[in-house]
């Protein structure tokens, strides 16, 4: 399973966010220099870091920062950490998650290797909302 932990996606949101402050900077920067025509040695080497800032924070970035302003806006413990479990591997945990809080016997034949977890999956997912970070969809407590 690949699960994904949100304090990973908030230091990754504060990178972006730094980049996209970055972009803004230097292109209010360069702006301000075209403007007043006694800054006009200066246009050049803007120019070159704000091009340099912007290629940091291209699409791909502009992109992922969005995704994961709404996945923190759609998880109300997103700084303090929530597991962030792949739609496609949702049984798989849910199992898993029984078996950790003591609710099933993973040694025992009888009632585990019975049990419906696509039903006990569903039921757990009540609990959770779906998001999409680059391309996946997961399940995160909401």
């Amino acid at each position: 399973m690949n699960i994904l932990d949100t304090r990973d996606l908030q230091t990754r949101l504060d990178e972006l966010e730094a980049l996209r402050d970055a972009v803004t900077e230097a292109w209010e920067e360069l702006t301000a220099a075209v403007a007043d025509e006694s800054r006009e040695h200066e246009r050049e080497e803007l120019s070159a870091a704000h091009d340099a800032a912007q290629d940091e924070f291209g699409e791909d970035e502009q992109t992922e920062l969005a995704e994961i302003e709404e996945i923190s806006t759609a998880t109300s413990s997103f700084r303090d950490g929530e597991a962030m479990i792949p739609v496609e591997d949702f049984e798989e945990y849910a199992e898993q998650l029984a078996e950790d809080i003591g609710a099933i016997d993973r040694n025992a034949s009888w009632p585990a290797n019975h049990i419906d977890w696509t039903a006990a999956a569903k039921a757990l997912s009540q609990d959770y909302t779906e998001v999409s970070y680059q391309g996946t969809d997961y399940y995160v407590r909401a």
